[in-house]
Order: C-alpha cells, then sequence, then structure tokens
C-alpha cells in the first residue's frame, strides 16, 4: 500500500459510520457556487433513507471564496449525510484526487465533476451495477448538454452496449482514451487504488494523470462498461471551444503518452499498447476500430502545430522515442508533423524578431524621413507576407489534424 496522502484543512466535517457504504461520490470544487448546489442536488435529493447507508457524498474545496464555502455549509445543513473538507489553500486538481482515495469509506470511488449532473435514479444504478457485477473498474456512459444547460447536444455518448472485460486493458482496448478521460463518468476499487505509488502523479503536469493511474492501477482486474446515461456533461460547444481546449490537446498528445508509457513498462505490458487502444471519440459498438490511440496522438499534435503551441526539445524526443513501438507508416507520419513543427517554430521566431526590428525602426526619428518611410513600408509588407505564411500553414496544419478524424 501506498503512503497516505493528506492535504492540510482548515474545517472537516467526516462522519462516522459503522458500515462500509457501497460507494464514495467525491465531489472536488472551486469557485463554482451555482453549479456545485446544481450538482449536489441533482444527487443528495436521490439519496433516501433506505440508500445513506450505501453511499457517502463528501464535497472537497480547494480553498474556495467565502460565497463558495457558505453554499458547502448550506448544502451540509440541508442534506446532514454530506461529509466536507476545507482545504487551507488550493493544491489543484492532484491534490484533490490524491487525497479522494484516503478520504472516501466506500468500497468503490467515484469522482464526479462539480459542474456535472446526475439524473434521477442513477445513484440506485450505479449500487445494483456495482453490487451484480462487482467491478474493479466501471466507466459510465453520459448525456452531453451545452454548458447552459439548455440544449442536449448528444442524449448518449456512445451508442455501444453494456459489456464486463476481464480486464481493465481489455476495457481501454475498447472504449479508447477519450471515454476514459472524462472523470464523472469513471468509478473504481477504492483499495485497489491505495496500492498504487501517489507521488509518481504528484510529480506529473498532465492534465490527464488519472488515466494512467487507472493503467496502473488496475490493468489486470476486472472491468465493465455501462451503456446507460445517467451523468450529465455540460460541454463547451461555441465556437472558440477548440482554443478553449488547446491545453486539452497538448497533454492528450504529450504528456499522457509518456505517463502512460511509463506505467505500461513499468508493469511489462506490450509495446504496442497504444496501437492496441480505440481512438474512436463516440462509440456505436466493440468492433475494432481504424482510429487507434496512436491515430489521436498525431491528430492532437496537429493541432498544437496549428494552434502555435511549441513544444520543449525533450517533449520531442520523448515522442520520437515511442514512436518506435509504433507501425512504420505511424513513424512516417510523426516524422512529418514533427519536421512541419520545426519549420513552423522557426518561422514564428523569424516572424518575431522581424516585428521587433520593426518597431526599433518607428521608434527612430529618421524613420519619418522619405527615405525612412519607404524602409518602414517595405518591412511591414514583409511582416504581412511572413504573417500570411504562416497563417496558411496553422490551416494546413488543422485540416492534417482533421483526417485522423475521418479515417
Amino acid at each position: 500500500m501506498s503512503k497516505e496522502f493528506t492535504w492540510p484543512c482548515t474545517e472537516i466535517r467526516a462522519s462516522e459510520r459503522s458500515v462500509q457504504p457501497a460507494v464514495t461520490i467525491f465531489v472536488p470544487t472551486f469557485n463554482r457556487p451555482i453549479e456545485l448546489s446544481q450538482c449536489i442536488e441533482s444527487i443528495a435529493a436521490q439519496i433516501t433513507a433506505d440508500l445513506e447507508a450505501e453511499v457517502q457524498l463528501i464535497i472537497s474545496d480547494n480553498a474556495s471564496r467565502p460565497d463558495h464555502i457558505s453554499i458547502i455549509r448550506h448544502l451540509a445543513e440541508k442534506y446532514p449525510f454530506i461529509d466536507y473538507y476545507l482545504h487551507a489553500e488550493n493544491g489543484l486538481t492532484l491534490a484533490q484526487l490524491s487525497s479522494a482515495p484516503w478520504r472516501a469509506k466506500g468500497r468503490w470511488l467515484w469522482i464526479f465533476g462539480d459542474d456535472d449532473l446526475l439524473l434521477p435514479g442513477g445513484v440506485q444504478h450505479i449500487i445494483d451495477i456495482l453490487k451484480s457485477e462487482e467491478p474493479a473498474f466501471l466507466s459510465l456512459n453520459r448525456v452531453i448538454v451545452d454548458v447552459k444547460l439548455e440544449r442536449v447536444v448528444r442524449s448518449t455518448k456512445n451508442d455501444c452496449p453494456s459489456a464486463r472485460f476481464d480486464s481493465f486493458i481489455d476495457l481501454l482496448k475498447n472504449v479508447g482514451v477519450d471515454q476514459l478521460s472524462f472523470l464523472s463518468t469513471q468509478i473504481a476499487n477504492t483499495e485497489e487504488f491505495r496500492q498504487i505509488d501517489i507521488e509518481k502523479y504528484m510529480r506529473t503536469t498532465c492534465s490527464y494523470f488519472q488515466i494512467a493511474s487507472y493503467l496502473d492501477a488496475y490493468h489486470a482486474h476486472s472491468a465493465y462498461y455501462d451503456s446507460h446515461a445517467f451523468v450529465v456533461h455540460r460541454w463547451n460547444t461555441e465556437p472558440e471551444s477548440v482554443t478553449t481546449h488547446s491545453n486539452n490537446f497538448f497533454h492528450l498528445s504529450v504528456t499522457l503518452p509518456a505517463l502512460m508509457a511509463e506505467v505500461r513498462d513499468q508493469h511489462r505490458l506490450p509495446k504496442d499498447l497504444f496501437e492496441t487502444i480505440s481512438g474512436a471519440k463516440f462509440l456505436k459498438d466493440f468492433a475494432p476500430s481504424k482510429i487507434t490511440f496512436v491515430d489521436n496522438i498525431l491528430e492532437y499534435l496537429w493541432r498544437n502545430v496549428g494552434m502555435n503551441m511549441e513544444l520543449a526539445q525533450y517533449q520531442w524526443d520523448l515522442l520520437t522515442h515511442e514512436c518506435e513501438n509504433w507501425r512504420p507508416e505511424r513513424r512516417k507520419q510523426f516524422e512529418e508533423v514533427y519536421t512541419f513543427s520545426l519549420e513552423q517554430d522557426r518561422l514564428r521566431h523569424e516572424l518575431s524578431a522581424m516585428v521587433e526590428q520593426f518597431q526599433t525602426e518607428l521608434a527612430d526619428p529618421a524613420s519619418g524621413h522619405a527615405r525612412g518611410r519607404l524602409q518602414r513600408a517595405m518591412m511591414e509588407t514583409d511582416l504581412q507576407a511572413r504573417a500570411k505564411q504562416l497563417d496558411l500553414r496553422r490551416r494546413e496544419a488543422m485540416q492534417r489534424a482533421d483526417t485522423y478524424c475521418n479515417r
């Protein structure tokens, strides 16, 4: 068992229990009082007297504003079975999630986003599934709505049926990283989660570190996918959402593969694991997918380039080493995006130098003379041409990314 992870709190409300609950629903939160209230109400209203012994509901706050703390206390007064932890300082997502298995008393741990909702009947349904199937890991379908809860984007994310898998790896290969990237639809055995070395994940910058931790803890344990959609996921449907999610593209293509590769090698799992993981983002069935996790990585690398994100050389080196485990055509495709990115970085640095030189020219008193005006006009024309060239390359990178979605 790994060392217990703790995070200092200013206030704790933790009830004693004589019988172990079936599930702990753990809600990490930070400065979203309206969303948190909606989330907790959707869950707590389902925990009737006969379910209180089966469910532990915890709110874990990351040093929010006083108005947010007030909402937490109000909810705890309304629903006395609610436990909460108010942290002394913001430990970010890593600290929240790392503390969850140690604060959970339930046999299974369900980390639930503070802006998501649970449809009526969801609590009872999940308890029934956990007790009947007893999986070490359970992944759930979901409903996708817009952030204002005004429109259903997809009534169910996936159309595939419920299914049992001998191991988490089998589940991973069939449902893919996209399905497992959403926290609120993953439920896991608490005791098994406590066995992994949490320090490894505390050192990472990966926003999706939990996927690697699932692989670490449950790779050889049974898993189940449930097709019923009780979890409601708010999704940003605005046009600028691609830019908003640029951080996701980076972590899914760079830091997550590196962390998953470390876990894969630690447990001596097949080197070609990434080539066998489904890359589908919406599941119709469990037939072998034409799109793999490697396709996902390549797609998001192209999106990084299209959004002018510059990777450090050591990050490219890690990916270069990892792609040796890919098929030859995939290695060639990686070389293409790598070379394209290096050229893009060179052009962008040249443009920055040109802009700096142009600004220096503008500050020169001589730039107002006829010769200075001519030189300035020529520099401005060069700047516009270079900026247009970069814009065309960014568009090309996004088009290359789209090809991985349409395979």
